[in-house]
């Protein structure tokens, strides 16, 4: 298990994505999300409406994996020496649905900027039109191996 906090905010970093676990009312409920993280939260957008939020209504604890690498090693042999190449980040937290003004913007702005967007590109009618919530992260480690 690794807690080093630069290792996991350099996974954070290189993940393409997270996956958001939420307890539904039929059960457990895993979503990929885009997403942006920044002073132990992370952050992503929704429809305003929808069974993501459904669920963080019902229930604001959640838990968040992202996946930095991963690539089969060993491959062609015997089943039983291959593995998997990965670096990971595991976490848990309580959500809450943003309705400040100023943190709703700076969410936003950080998940556009994450992945190569232009923020001035976003009208204000498109930024209230989506929901957007922090993850504040509780318990957070990673996982690595075959990574040599």
């Amino acid at each position: 298990m690794v807690t080093d906090p630069q290792w996991l905010c350099r996974v954070l970093d290189a993940a393409p994505y997270i996956v958001l676990g939420l307890s539904g009312e039929d059960g457990p409920y895993a979503v990929p999300l885009n997403f942006a993280h920044a002073d132990g939260c992370i952050y992503f957008h929704s429809a305003r409406q929808g069974r993501k939020l459904d669920c963080l209504r019902r229930d604001p604890r959640v838990s968040v994996t992202a996946v930095a690498t991963a690539r089969l090693v060993g491959q062609g042999g015997r089943a039983c020496d291959m593995g998997m190449a990965y670096e990971s980040v595991c976490a848990s937290g309580t959500a809450e649905i943003l309705t400040d003004g100023k943190e709703r913007g700076e969410a936003l702005r950080a998940i556009i900027l994450r992945y190569g967007g232009d923020p001035a590109t976003v009208s204000e009618a498109e930024a209230r039109g989506v929901a957007l919530v922090r993850v504040r992260l509780t318990c957070v480690s990673g996982k690595r191996a075959n990574m040599s």
